[in-house]
């Protein structure tokens, strides 16, 4: 059995931890695909539910709304929209509503993943 310290990421070893998610497409054939993705965990802050949205009258398409998580306003981005794929509806693909809180240059992100 490994140790503690045998599982810890070390500086330097070129090891990459992930939290993955999925998107689902649908395909001009009408079947449901599923694409697998990831994000560094270490730029992960932490996955929330959806929370509710303010509009933000003029934005791009993606972009579904802000929040505030404790006191920070949060962008949310719909992956699906921005990388312009065809989600099917609920009842093809059930998925809970999820949003992934990320940082990246001290400016926070949070993405729907649809």
């Amino acid at each position: 059995m490994k140790s503690m310290e045998d599982k810890t990421l070390k500086v330097g070893s070129n090891e990459l931890e992930l939290v993955d998610f999925r998107l689902f497409k649908k395909g001009l054939d009408g079947k449901i695909y599923e694409g697998i993705y990831g994000i560094n965990v270490a730029k992960v802050r932490e996955i929330i539910k959806m929370p509710k949205l303010a509009e933000l009258p003029g934005s791009e398409d993606y972009i579904e709304g802000i929040f505030d998580l404790r006191g920070i306003v949060v962008p949310v981005i719909d992956l699906a929209k921005w990388m312009g794929i065809s989600v099917p509806d609920e009842k093809e693909a059930p998925v809970k509503k999820r949003v992934i809180i990320t940082e990246f240059n001290n400016i926070f992100i949070g993405f729907n993943r649809s």
